[in-house]
Order: C-alpha cells, then structure tokens, then sequence
C-alpha cells in the first residue's frame, strides 16, 4: 500500500511586487522535497470595504488627480493581479518541472495564511509590496544571500534548520545559511523587533503566535512556517 500523498508546499501573498522572490523560493523547496506548489493570493477585505466608501480616492499615477476609487476598481485589479502571477509563475515552476496551481481567497493575510496551516507543514508568507533583496535569479552577487532560521531548540527547529539547509542547496546563486539560537519569548521579540540583515527567514511554526504575525509581515521578506 503506498504512503500518502505529500502535502503542498504553500505560498500565501498579495502582489508581485514581492511574488517572484516569493514564488523563487518556495519553488525551489517543493522541487527538492519532490511536491507540489501551491498559491494563494489573498485579496483584501479591508481593501474591499475600504473601496466602498463615497470619500476614497487613488492616485493612477505619479503627478495624476486624485480619482475615485470604487469596488469594480479593485476587482478589476484583482483579476489583472492572478494574470501577472500565472505568469510570473509559469516559467519558474516549468524551470523546477513542478506541478503548481494558483487559488485567490478574500481576507487579510494573517488570517487567510492561518486558516490554511492544516493544508501543510511548510508555508511561506509574502507581505504586500515588498521588495526583494536582490533578483531571484541573480547573475553575479556582491555578497551571498542570507537564509535566517530561528532555533529555539526544540524538535520542530532542528526540523527548520534541516529545511533551511536543503532550500540553501536548491536555490540558484551563492547562499548561506545564518541560524540564531533563540532562547524564550523575550528574546524572539527583541530579534523581530531589531533582525539582522537577511534575504528570507525559516522558523518553526509554533514560534508564529497569532500576535506575531504582523512582526512577521512587516519583516518583508519570504517567511517559511515549519510545523
């Protein structure tokens, strides 16, 4: 009788603006783990609502008016989005020879990415508008990328510090790998509240309380959940 089928590596995110470096990342994991990749594109409620009020207004460009903004405007956006992640995609998951699907949920990001850790025990986090740190696939490197793994020393980060080891080995470019021994809460707090220099951070699930999530996506940076 064979073994279940593996579950997918997850990518939750807003825009492209952070999706390639996102996307480069969580693909190159699922290659060398052998599974599937799955997006998730989280549309705004908050947004939604926010389009909905008769005072918004949005600027089309830089030196543009300001101009009304309404739902119909964001759901046309919305769509134009999943265009330029199938494909943004597309030519990353053919490069890995990975099966991939995108899907697109409305709420906020947080939550939509909590509501989603049964699905896995390997799930990146993207924050909207950020900006890589480099290019995904980079010719020549001033310096390797960095690879944060926060250990608090349990089962679950030797777990993430193995993961981060073979995503190091899958990614294209120079990388290395940085592991920070975290002891406690206090400590975690004060690493989040002032981290080092990195280009993408593993850290065991159980370290993303629900009040930590926001630190998270500030961080700006592909974030993989380990559980």
């Amino acid at each position: 009788m064979s073994g279940a089928k593996p579950r997918p590596v997850l990518a939750v995110l807003e825009d492209t603006r952070a999706g390639a470096w996102l996307i480069e990342c969580s693909a190159a994991l699922a290659h060398v783990l052998g599974r599937e990749l799955a997006l998730v594109h989280v549309q705004s409620t908050l947004a939604l609502a926010a389009a909905a009020l008769p005072e918004m207004r949005a600027l089309a460009h830089a030196g543009a008016p300001w101009a009304p903004v309404a739902p119909q405007d964001l759901e046309r956006a919305w769509r134009a989005e999943v265009t330029r992640l199938q494909a943004l995609t597309a030519p990353i998951a053919l490069r890995h020879a990975l099966p991939w699907s995108l899907r697109t949920v409305r709420g906020e990001p947080g939550a939509v990415a909590r509501g989603l850790l049964d699905e896995t025990d390997l799930l990146f986090l993207g924050a909207a508008g950020a900006a890589p740190a480099r290019a995904p696939v980079p010719a020549t490197q001033a310096r390797p990328a960095a690879l944060a793994v926060l250990d608090d020393g349990s089962d679950a980060a030797a777990r993430a510090v193995q993961a981060a080891e073979r995503l190091v080995a899958a990614m294209p470019g120079a990388w290395r790998l940085r592991r920070w021994p975290l002891a406690g809460d206090a400590a975690l707090a004060a690493w989040l509240q002032r981290p080092p220099s990195f280009d993408a951070l593993v850290l065991p699930r159980h370290l993303a309380s629900a009040a930590r999530w926001s630190a998270l996506l500030r961080l700006r940076r592909p974030v993989l959940l380990l559980g």
